[in-house]
């Protein structure tokens, strides 16, 4: 979508300067900075070094900063006080100084010189260098400018940002629509565009009248950054940001995903799929629209919106892994329809009764990895979880850029400080060898193996597997085979730009493990310490559902979501399908919009099992037959649970607050998909619905619900998608 590019009036320029210059000296009266160089064993400049300020126990606030090419950092808007600092880089030792004193008056100077971290050679440990322990090029010659003339600008006849940028020399288009360049070989992610000091995406538009020049800044640097800096014509003054897009040009990659269509209960009354636990789906969505963009379709999964949530589920009193529960009301976008839930609540483990744990976190350290929000948040992450760990479990640390090494032997959860050390020297640079990593990660876990214990890889990534193994079906059918031994996968995402959800998605699927999308800390804490139990711990595999619909009692029917789980009708008794996992405590919500049929009959329907000529009566008060099939996590047989839905429904003033809830967030979903099945429901009557049915909500996930909601009708309101 294109930005404006209005030209903003002086007086209003200049107001908004003297606002801004006023509260700039308002908050500079109470602030300081430090700053300094992070020097090598030789007095240079270290580059790529994170210089951290650290509170009293260790952990990191946040405030960090990263070494430039000369090894410069610097840490501003510091209130006044004394902070302790850190400064760490792989192949150096972790150097820490306590008091430093900041004051509002200047700047204070603090530089590191760095010792080379001495290696034992004892140890059994293999660390590879994420791309440069120091520097191999000449730093004068990191930099190089490259100038487009005015005359040029006009004579291309208005191009985008990008268009103009790629008539620099190295610097090449990567996409047919010119949006997205490369820079001497790098990637897109890595590219910043600035015009007139604000950032933009790179199908920006340049007017034809342009009358000043582009200049184009190369640094070949550890990270292959670059910087494109254009001083355009006065008619770009405005903030290019101001206005939202709903789908920006991106290097994102997500699976395609056609909303599931109204089936005839007599001619296809069986409705069969893998139950998913995945809920980063929700993260990415909610990561987008507080950026101010409206998510790209296909990133939104309703089923993983709706399991995001909690629900008030009851446990299985009959010694199964899980109970299931069922609702039936009037529809809520449509008054002429049945809504029903169908909801499989894990049982609940305590933490103390959880079986040992023998993980092996698997980070990506690539150069796409560098933003905060991607190594630094997945440090943070897993320090959550190692807080979480106890004497009998064992973690193990394997990285991996341009190759894969073991940074950490497995270890026992009592050493908690041993495994923060390795997890906090973390630094990225370099490309990513995805493949070499996930198999140097399972071969570490089954060197460790725990007979009837937690055997897991977690790994944590943005998906952009570009050396050795890669592409999704390579992957998908290596991790088919891993799973054999009893190692599940959990895959955690992070950042945006080059995000590959789709890989990710099916690498979590094929390992018999869950799929979550990290954009905070709230997130990370819901994901790895709230939900402990359930993220790791997986206590029934290969859950299928099948409904086999009454066809005298329901004329059509269509399942909300779990467009990518669909199976075939005769896989359900088929052992050798693979399926989604429940983790204990977990609950999966599944839902379907009925149509009734005019009258109410009995039915006998085939099913589609193999070898077997097996039917199910339904009778005149059925709506359908539901059942599940589902495995223990060491079993290789399926066991089958079956029960019956009742057409009797209520209206849904009278329904549970969970039901009206889920009710919500598939409306959401549905109105950001922008589904033909969203009926005569709105943002507005969403959230209605949404704030009659908050109940407990102890960690306030449904009240951001609700704030996201606002967030999502205020950019809908301004935008609209391709």
């Amino acid at each position: 979508m294109k930005r404006s590019t209005t030209l903003m009036k002086p007086i209003v320029l200049l107001s908004l300067m003297m606002i801004l210059a006023l509260s700039m000296k308002a908050w500079s009266l109470t602030t300081g900075s430090i700053k300094g160089k992070v020097l090598d064993e030789k007095g240079e400049g270290l580059i790529g070094a994170t210089v951290q300020i650290i509170h009293a126990n260790g952990k990191t606030t946040g405030q960090s900063s990263g070494a430039d090419l000369d090894g410069n950092y610097e840490i501003s808007n510091l209130m006044q006080g004394k902070y302790d600092l850190k400064c760490a880089y792989i192949g150096y030792e972790t150097q820490l100084i306590k008091g430093v004193v900041v004051s509002a008056e200047k700047p204070t100077i603090l530089n590191f010189p760095m010792k080379v971290q001495a290696v034992n050679p004892a140890a059994d440990v293999v660390v590879t260098c994420v791309k440069y322990c120091k520097p191999l090029i000449d730093r004068g010659d990191t930099k190089i400018e490259t100038t487009i003339s005015a005359r040029d600008i006009k004579n291309s006849g208005g191009l985008n940002v990008a268009n103009i940028a790629s008539q620099a020399y190295g610097v090449t288009q990567t996409d047919a629509g010119g949006h997205s360049v490369v820079i001497n070989g790098g990637r897109p992610d890595e590219v910043q565009y600035i015009v007139n000091g604000h950032r933009v995406i790179g199908n920006v538009n340049i007017p034809a009248q342009a009358s000043a020049r582009l200049r184009v800044n190369k640094f070949l640097s550890g990270y292959d950054m670059a910087e494109y800096d254009m001083e355009a014509a006065p008619d770009m003054q405005s903030k290019p940001d101001e206005k939202p897009k709903a789908d920006p040009e991106t290097d994102e990659s997500y699976k395609e995903i056609i909303d599931n269509k109204f089936l005839s209960a007599k001619a296809e009354p069986l409705s069969t799929f893998s139950i998913d636990v995945d809920v980063a789906s929700y993260g990415i969505t909610r990561r987008k629209i507080v950026e101010g963009i409206l998510p790209p379709r296909d990133a939104v999964r309703l089923e993983e919106l709706v399991n995001y949530f909690p629900y008030q589920y009851a446990d299985p009193t009959d010694g199964r892994p899980f109970a299931v529960h069922t609702e039936l009301a009037d529809c809520p976008w449509d008054a002429t329809h049945k809504l029903l839930r169908v909801g499989i609540q894990g049982k609940h483990i305590k933490d103390e009764q959880i079986p040992p744990a023998n993980l092996v976190f698997l980070v990506d350290v690539s150069g796409s990895m560098w933003s905060p929000d991607k190594l630094p948040l997945v440090q943070k992450s897993l320090g959550m979880l190692v807080d979480k760990m106890r004497a009998q479990d064992r973690i193990a640390l394997v990285v991996y850029a341009g190759n894969a090494g073991l940074v950490l032997p497995s270890t026992s959860g009592s050493d908690k400080q041993t495994i923060k050390n390795a997890i906090n020297a973390l630094q990225a640079g370099g490309s990513t060898a995805g493949g070499a990593g996930i198999e140097l990660a399972y071969k570490v876990a089954k060197d460790n193996f725990i007979k009837e214990g937690n055997n897991r890889v977690l790994l944590c990534t943005d998906g952009d597997f570009n050396v050795g193994i890669n592409g999704e079906a390579p992957l998908t059918s290596f991790i088919e085979g891993k799973r054999k031994t009893g190692v599940f996968l959990s895959v955690l995402g992070f950042g945006m730009g080059n995000y590959k959800d789709r890989e990710m998605e099916a690498l979590a699927d094929k390992g018999n493990g869950n799929y979550a999308y990290i954009d905070n800390e709230k997130e990370a804490q819901k994901n790895l310490v709230t939900q402990f139990s359930g993220t790791l711990n997986t206590i029934a595999k290969d859950v299928k559902i099948q409904a086999v619909f009454n066809p005298g009692t329901v004329r059509t029917y269509r399942l909300i979501g779990y467009e990518n789980r669909k199976l075939n009708n005769q896989d359900f008794s088929n052992d050798k399908i693979d399926a989604g996992e429940i983790g204990a405590g977990t609950a999966v919500t599944a839902l379907y919009e009925v149509v009734p049929a005019p009258g109410a009959e009995e039915a006998s329907i085939p099913l589609a099992d193999s070898g077997s000529d097996a039917r199910v009566a339904l009778s005149a008060s059925d709506l359908m037959a539901l059942r599940i099939r589902y495995k223990a996590p060491d079993g290789d047989r399926s066991q089958l649970i079956e029960s019956h839905v009742s057409t009797t429904a209520g209206a849904l003033s009278t329904t549970s607050d969970d039901f009206r809830f889920a009710a919500a967030v598939a409306s959401f979903g549905m109105e950001l998909r922008q589904s033909p099945y969203r009926g005569d429901f709105t943002f507005e009557k969403t959230k209605a619905l949404a704030k009659g049915a908050l109940g407990p909500d102890k960690e306030n996930y449904r009240h951001d619900f609700i704030t996201m909601i606002d967030q999502a009708a205020s950019i809908a309101s301004k935008t609209a998608y391709k």
